[in-house]
């Protein structure tokens, strides 16, 4: 079997981006996710969600906007992100092309982390639609 010269180069590139042994895991759109830790200068609550819907993250002198979509989204299973203002936090995640807005796959708080994001389709998306329109 015949494998292309765009195969391999592909495959090297992948096998570059997760380094020896591991795995890559990339966004919808291909890009590799960043991990930023900072500072939490701001919590969003939703009142409809009756939830925190993001939050603001201090780190190096950018503030970043941690979006993590609403709650049925999120793989994880407490119910709600838990981070408070001055709290230390690492997010790992897509940054978006602005360079400020980060969309959160994991936020790590201590010794807890929370899933957000993970890999695959998210549970709450279900099978496709027999119905056509």
């Amino acid at each position: 079997m015949a494998v292309s010269a765009t195969a391999l180069v592909a495959l090297a590139a992948l096998v570059g981006a997760a380094g020896v042994g591991g795995v890559a895991i990339l966004s919808d759109d291909g890009a590799s996710p960043i991990t930023v830790t900072g500072t939490v200068t701001e919590v969003f609550y939703n009142p409809h969600w009756k939830v925190n819907a993001g939050f603001n993250l201090s780190s190096e002198g950018t503030l970043y906007h941690v979006e993590v979509g609403p709650p049925w989204y999120w793989n994880s299973t407490d119910g709600n992100i838990t981070v408070t203002v001055d709290s230390t936090v690492t997010v790992t995640g897509e940054l978006e092309e602005d360079g400020t807005t980060l969309e959160a796959w994991t936020i790590t708080s201590g010794a807890t982390t929370q899933t957000i994001k993970g890999e695959g389709k998210p549970g709450w998306a279900g099978i496709r639609s027999e119905l056509e329109f």
